[in-house]
């Protein structure tokens, strides 16, 4: 049974709660509203059976007023901690993100080295601004940085202090989420600055490999991080330059002292490996953040080219269909990963509740027995019921999220004239250009004119001027709001060209030996990955087109198909492979151009070149693309 009821009030009317977000190991999450601020915030409280241990209210207050010290872009601000004395609840107000979109749902696929570089700087600052003030935060992990839009947010400081007060943290004990636990952590040793720093280059390593450095359940996870070296990164992603993953192997080095001195200095160690320059990137200030197939072939390949185009989805259940060779292509088609199922990995939209999970670890490889706990303390993380629900197994269990309702209404003031504003689906209401709430809801309206505004992620802004008369009520229909076209909600992450396609750990097609040369005989394959612009986003169907242009004024190709991605989805792929005999027939070496069209917009183009070379072998287009071609 919730601690809050909806309705209730903290500090004699300061805070109304809202709606309940989640449960963790220590406590719950509300959305609660600030009517004296006019905002809506996030309330963290102690459950009773915790706040009767003096120890870890203690230590809870002093972690909260660390956290609310810390003034920076890229960290979640903390605004209040207190006791509510007619509640007898301890609690934790802070900033509200609506959405909770995580870094995990950017993280299926590797991450352009510009983007990745930028997070691990706007992080690797707030973590050196925390270590300033003399906490660590031992738990960062994708899940636990928040996004808002491009700016990352780090969340759920001292989570492992709190748990230190109840005697957990002790020699011989480890504290942390195992994919991302430090050597020193998964050896229940005392940690400092570089074990974040660690914590931050796993989570570097995940963003510029796709995966991250180690997998398996959680006793081989924390021993793995003790005692393994985790494959070098460009081995992973040939793309990387060495110097990328040296840098990153330095910060992920087993002993403290061998890591960079800061953060910082790794995150700039990375951008120059890179060649990024981060002086002058943009972090926005806090403040108030608002919420925001069948185919068929137009102009066919020569007769006999073979082809095929294969879609799947990354978070959520694509629907696997029979290939179907489209007349005059003599290729194949699936909506699907050719015929196997996805596997969900990351945290696109379930946050995820933690709380402690004992597990007994023998000694091994050197290693002192432990106790491992997984992940324990508030740590939940602001969520809507949008939210998908799939999240890694090594993360936490997963958090069930609870419909929003409406805050209790406040005194009718009679001058005031009421008008109900409903929606499909619900959306953010702006009165005026001011935030009033989501739909359904009534808004009382001051006499005189008002624009009304209604938001929903990934549909077309409604807007609508109103007159306020004293003594009437406004009547406004249902508003079904409009879909933006598919190509405005969706992000391309990633692309590859090359002549071998292979199925990764993740269940994505990826390409091997990236090239922008071929000869005759050889098969070209190109992928685009693409992902929701926001958190949450509605079931999609949309049309895919590929466009061949051929050189020497010879009329260009189109394959075409149908997209349908769930309202879970994380990560769709567009993949096709054309034999190069098909796109240039006498190997010319003249410049080629596939371009990736959703919806007639042009989403991505491959530019190569096709020189002569031996024809004979079958291509290899049809064939269904094994998982153990994936490398190790």
């Amino acid at each position: 049974m919730p601690v809050l009821r909806v309705g209730a009030t903290l500090k004699h009317g300061t805070f109304i709660i809202s709606s309940l977000l989640g449960r963790g190991g220590f406590g719950e999450v509300y959305l609660a509203r600030q009517p004296r601020m006019d905002r809506d915030v996030a309330i963290k409280v102690l459950s009773p059976s915790v706040a009767e241990e003096k120890d870890t209210v203690q230590r809870f207050e002093r972690e909260a007023l660390a956290a609310a010290r810390l003034r920076h872009p890229n960290v979640l601000p903390v605004f209040d901690f207190d006791f509510d004395e007619d509640s007898e609840i301890y609690f934790l107000a802070m900033q509200y993100i609506p959405g909770g979109r995580t870094l995990q749902s950017l993280m299926n696929v590797p991450m352009p080295v510009g983007e990745a570089a930028r997070i691990v700087a706007d992080v690797g600052s707030a973590l050196d601004a925390a270590h300033a003030e003399q906490i660590i935060h031992r738990d960062v992990k994708p899940p636990n940085v928040l996004m808002d839009g491009s700016r990352p947010m780090l969340t759920d400081f001292g989570i492992a202090h709190l748990s230190e007060a109840t005697g957990i943290t002790q020699h011989g004990i480890a504290i942390g989420t195992p994919a991302y636990i430090s050597p020193e952590q998964g050896q229940g040793k005392p940690v400092g600055p570089a074990a974040d720093q660690y914590s931050l280059a796993v989570m570097a390593y995940h963003m510029l490999a796709g995966r991250p450095p180690f997998t398996g359940d959680s006793l081989s996870l924390v021993m793995q991080h003790v005692s393994t070296v985790p494959p070098a990164l460009n081995t992973l992603n040939p793309n990387l330059p060495t110097e990328i993953a040296s840098v990153v192997a330095r910060a992920l080095s087993k002993l403290p002292e061998q890591r960079y001195p800061s953060c910082s200095d790794f995150a700039s160690a990375l951008a120059g490996a890179a060649g990024v320059t981060l002086s002058g990137r943009a972090s926005s200030p806090g403040g108030q953040l608002v919420d925001i197939g069948s185919m068929e072939t137009v102009a066919p390949l020569p007769a006999g080219s073979a082809g095929s185009l294969n879609m799947g989805q990354y978070g959520g259940t694509p629907t696997v269909e029979s290939a179907v060779a489209p007349s005059g292509f003599g290729g194949s088609a699936a909506s699907g990963q050719a015929s196997r199922p996805a596997t969900v990995h990351g945290d696109a939209a379930a946050p995820v509740a933690r709380k402690p999970f004992p597990i007994a670890m023998a000694a091994a490889a050197g290693v002192a027995a432990v106790v491992l706990l997984v992940g324990i303390g508030l740590g939940v993380r602001q969520m809507t019921s949008s939210s998908a629900t799939t999240a890694p197994p090594t993360v936490g269990p997963t958090l069930v999220a609870l419909a929003p309702t409406v805050t209790a209404a406040a005194p009718v003031d009679p001058q005031l004239v009421p008008i109900q504003l409903r929606s499909n689906p619900n959306a953010g209401v702006f009165v005026d250009d001011e935030s009033a709430g989501r739909t359904p809801l009534e808004v009382r309206l001051k006499p005189g004119e008002h624009d009304l505004k209604l938001l929903a992620p990934s549909y077309e802004e409604w807007t609508k001027r109103v007159v306020a008369e004293p003594g009437s009520a406004l009547t406004v229909p249902p508003v079904d709001l409009i879909p933006l076209p598919a190509a405005k909600v969706i992000n391309p992450t990633s692309k590859s060209l090359g002549k071998d396609a292979f199925v990764d750990a993740s269940d994505l097609v990826r390409v091997a030996t990236p090239t922008d040369q071929f000869r005759l005989g050889e098969d070209i394959d190109a992928v685009v990955y693409v992902s929701p612009l926001t958190n949450g986003i509605r079931d999609l169907a949309f049309d895919v087109k590929w466009r061949l242009e051929r050189p020497g004024g010879q009329p260009a190709s189109e394959l075409t198909a149908r997209q349908e991605v769930k309202s879970a989805w994380q990560q769709t792929f567009m993949h096709i492979c054309i034999p190069a005999s098909a796109a240039d027939a006498s190997g010319s070496n003249a410049p080629v151009n596939l371009t990736l069209f959703v919806e007639d917009q042009a989403i991505d183009t491959f530019t190569f070149r096709i020189g002569p070379g031996p024809l004979g072998a079958p291509s290899q287009c049809n064939r269904e693309v094994p998982a153990q071609q994936a490398p190790v």
